[in-house]
């Protein structure tokens, strides 16, 4: 079996497949990623597995929704800090300052449960903070890169 054939038995069935050989280096597409490497196994399997994992993301944010819904209590006011989360707030901290900056650790704490790798006390306090959402999401503003 030529080099050629066991790339293309690699990347059999994945979309807009272009193997090509140019000198001692193989140059191998598949759908929008790409690549050159002497080794061109490893490539080809490298590209698979990053197409793999794009098409994971992509089915995983489909098929995800999140639903947050507010407290059952009535949200407290901006200039009142929840009794729970004072011991968070930095001295002399501006409460919008303070709201943002536990909405970008909500937001954080958020991505590493749903990648599972957020450790008992992450989910502890993602926990604490959820239970305030309406406090910390006033002041917030999400930054969308």
């Amino acid at each position: 079996m030529t080099t050629q054939d066991r790339l293309a038995l690699i990347l059999k069935g994945l979309p807009a497949v272009n193997i090509e050989q140019i000198g001692y280096l193989w140059q191998i597409r598949v759908a929008n990623l790409a690549g050159a490497r002497e080794d061109g196994v490893s490539l080809a399997n490298d590209l698979k597995a990053q197409y793999q994992a794009r098409q994971a993301r992509e089915a995983y944010k489909v098929s995800t929704v999140h639903v947050i819904e507010p407290a059952p209590e009535k949200a407290p006011e901006p200039e009142t800090v929840p009794e729970a989360l004072a011991d968070l707030i930095r001295e002399n901290e501006a409460y919008g300052e303070a709201q943002a900056r536990l909405w970008s650790l909500y937001v954080s704490l958020q991505n590493k449960l749903m990648l599972g790798i957020a450790s008992e006390t992450d989910a502890r306090l993602h926990t604490r903070l959820h239970g305030h959402l309406a406090w910390i999401s006033k002041g917030a503003a999400e930054v969308v890169r």
